[in-house]
């Protein structure tokens, strides 16, 4: 490994010497150090400069599925070959034509011709086999038939790898032993390999996390409380959203395993029906797909960040009546009047409607809106028969949601064209699941419209606030609920506050007055003439004039869609026509 000669003057050719393995057994027995030391005998032999820095190694990578190319230290070279970094007349070493590659012939061959087209010169160490251009047919067809039976090794192998695994799977589905110790960071596999042991602190976070995302709290939220907390992690030194995420769809929660088998070089597929029972399960299903409905929801309804007390729990349902965009809320300074909503077209000009104080707007809409069960929220009332029912139904939607996305799994294999009669059983078994699921949950939405019927004469439900005294932890958790009880029950919000001097401005309405342009006289108080409308789920739907003054009252509340023996129970204005038309003349 001498460089060149500089006394004789004889430069010496460059060499690259490759080695690889596939397994850590082999790193450990007598594979690379046998490798490298034939590498740097066989060029102080014949006279090569093969310098440390040009010993290439690809550790842990099979040659069968072409991975050492695409992952590996080889395809560098052989892109360094491309570029002209390594140029004709250098060597490449190798122990034999199974280190350089395993594939198929054409593949191997390719690969092969490649490095020798570009004048590199290929030896082969085992036989002390030199290739150049031109390559020897006699050579060629020795090296086919390497690679052949190199191929052919290898295929062998993957297929009894492939059989055994197959075995094993069977016997995991029957019952017996377990697979692998690889397992959920809440368990361990015992010493004889028969069972999975839990680990009860790490199973209590667990436990905590589902039932954060249950009550409300969505992926980011959950991190930060569990680091706020100093909550140790299963791994590394802090929590993050990646790995809450991978907890949270974990179904070895519920007790079940996934086998896959490998498809095509890198991807891998689920091989047939989850075994149930593989794991110990340490919440129910019910849990498990009350979750799932949760982060659905906040998904589509309540995306985004919330602040540390979920300031807007209207969050993904608020509109501008006026354009029809989404409405946001916004602390513009230090000042409670400037918590407001707004609509995100004003900023561009293509919309004239005001902000709304978003404080008034909460009191004023859970104040007429008596749907929302907010006692089973601030109260924790276990009892509340709609907070049972909501359970079932987010746990219904949330095993839905699991389903759908199976079948949709299902298929794209199907599409790939491997359809097969098993594929077919999981499909009808999976759709025959979702229709007892949609009859199921129309039943017991039934049965919440009622409650919820009967729930809007009481005086119980009036809202009164929410607790003081929390923390800013606690104050989320409760407000994540409501948010979450709100959205179980309503569709969709409509504001509509507009700008009406704007409004006179354009239409050429506005005088000049005492010398300066002025709106006209009568313009109404803008904060008497906004209102809200609320789409219920089910089709009905309220319409609410607060008071501009006073939230918890309104002057116009009118009811549609609602059922005729419910009219009487339906939340009313507080005040008169006659309160209403003086307040709009500013003289209330």
């Amino acid at each position: 490994m001498d460089s060149n000669n500089e006394n004789s003057g004889i430069v010496k050719p460059k060499a690259h010497s490759y080695a690889r393995f596939s397994s850590s057994i082999q790193a450990e027995g007598t594979s690379l150090k046998r490798q490298i030391p034939k590498a740097i005998a066989f060029s102080n032999k014949i006279g090569l400069d093969l310098q440390p820095a040009n010993i290439m190694l690809d550790e842990g990578i099979s040659a069968f599925r072409g991975k050492h190319v695409t992952h590996g230290v080889l395809g560098a070279f052989l892109k360094a070959i491309d570029i002209g970094k390594v140029k004709p007349g250098e060597w490449f070493l190798i122990e034999a034509f199974d280190r350089l590659s395993r594939q198929n012939v054409d593949e191997a061959m390719g690969l092969f011709l490649s490095i020798t087209n570009a004048g590199v010169i290929v030896a082969t160490l085992r036989d002390e086999q030199v290739f150049k251009k031109p390559l020897n047919p006699n050579q060629l067809r020795d090296s086919l038939d390497d690679m052949i039976a190199s191929n052919k090794e290898s295929a062998k192998k993957a297929y009894w790898n492939k059989s055994a695994w197959e075995i094993k799977r069977e016997e995991a589905r029957k019952g017996g032993a377990k697979l692998t110790k690889v397992c959920p960071a809440w368990m361990y596999l015992n010493e004889d390999g028969t069972a999975y042991v839990l680990i009860p602190s790490r199973v209590a976070i667990v436990k905590r996390i589902f039932a954060m995302s249950a009550n409300g709290l969505g992926i980011h939220a959950t991190t930060k409380t569990l680091n706020r907390e100093g909550v140790k992690p299963f791994e590394g030194d802090r929590w993050t959203v990646d790995r809450v995420q991978a907890i949270i769809r974990n179904r070895a929660v519920i007790g079940e395993y996934q086998p896959h088998i490998r498809v095509g070089r890198d991807k891998r597929q689920a091989d047939g029906e989850p075994i149930k029972g593989y794991y110990p399960a340490i919440i129910t299903e019910a849990e498990f797909y009350a979750s799932v409905s949760a982060r659905e929801l906040r998904k589509t309804a309540g995306k985004g960040r919330k602040g540390d007390t979920f300031k807007n729990i209207f969050s993904g349902l608020a509109y501008c009546s006026e354009c029809g965009s989404k409405m946001y809320r916004e602390q513009r300074n230090k000042y409670r009047s400037s918590n407001v909503l707004y609509c995100r077209e004003t900023r561009n000009g293509t919309c004239t409607s005001k902000t709304w104080q978003y404080d008034d707007f909460e009191k004023s809409f859970l104040s007429f809106v008596r749907e929302v069960d907010l006692e089973s929220v601030i109260n924790t009332g276990t009892g509340s028969r709609i907070k049972t029912i909501n359970g079932e139904l987010a746990t219904l939607n949330g095993e839905r949601q699991d389903i759908k996305s199976r079948m949709k799994n299902l298929m794209a294999f199907i599409e790939s064209g491997k359809e097969s009669p098993m594929l077919a059983q999981q499909w009808d078994k999976h759709q025959g699941r979702l229709d007892w699921i949609a009859s199921r949950t129309e039943h017991v939405a039934k049965e919440r419209q009622v409650i919820v019927d009967s729930r809007r004469a009481s005086k119980l439900v009036e809202f009164a606030g929410f607790p003081e005294g929390l923390s800013d932890a606690e104050l989320y958790t409760v407000r994540a609920k409501a948010a979450g009880q709100i959205r179980s029950v309503v569709e969709r919000i409509e504001l509509y506050r507009p700008n009406l001097g704007k409004k006179a401005r354009q239409a050429g309405l506005w005088t000049i007055r005492n010398g300066e342009w002025a709106e006209p006289e009568n313009t109404p108080d803008s904060r008497f003439d906004r209102n809200f409308m609320v789409r219920f789920k089910g089709g009905a739907s309220r319409l609410i004039y607060p008071d501009g003054k006073d939230a918890k009252e309104a002057f116009v509340v009118v009811n549609m869609g609602f059922p005729a023996d419910q009219r009487d129970k339906l939340p009313r204005a507080t005040r008169t026509a006659e309160e209403f038309a003086m307040a709009r003349k500013g003289k209330l």
